[in-house]
């Protein structure tokens, strides 16, 4: 489940406007976006980590690496709306962004079962980690881009 922040995709005036920026605005909209991926992937991190879960508890017969255990141990999972339980720590291994020049920032996790967790299924309801987490930093995203090409005009007046 990937999310992506971008220029609006229909308006052939934005796109324009991007071919024709200066190297140094491109470059310094490319570095707010990293930032900004940095702190996104760092933010969803700290909350799967910190964030008290309030879901079901199971019964886990299994270890991680599939063999039975001796002793089942339990797990508590989160509830819709809050950030997912870390089991396995696959799901925390893959989030994580890409920029593309500077037009585009995904931010997602490539976890094959991100989607379900994220967008919830028939029997489980969503818990919408990566909505939470873009809706959050939005305005830092902003700043951090705006901050960037600031530095650079003043660099290149100079």
């Amino acid at each position: 489940m990937i999310c992506k922040i971008h220029e609006p995709h229909n308006t052939k005036k934005g796109i324009k406007f991007t071919k024709r920026l200066a190297p140094h605005i491109a470059l310094a909209i490319r570095l707010g976006m990293e930032q900004s991926g940095k702190e996104l992937r760092a933010y969803t991190k700290e909350q799967m980590v910190k964030g008290a879960k309030t879901g079901r508890v199971y019964k886990v017969y299994t270890g991680l690496n599939g063999r039975k255990l001796a002793n089942p141990k339990f797990h508590r999972a989160s509830a819709g709306g809050e950030f997912p339980a870390r089991r396995s720590g696959n799901l925390f291994r893959s989030i994580d962004y890409t920029v593309f020049g500077s037009k585009r920032l995904e931010f997602g996790a490539r976890a094959r079962y991100a989607k379900y967790l994220e967008l919830g299924t028939s029997k489980m309801a969503p818990r919408e980690f990566l909505k939470q987490t873009v809706k959050k930093l939005d305005k830092q995203t902003q700043i951090n881009i705006v901050k960037r090409i600031n530095q650079a005009i003043k660099a290149k007046s100079k």
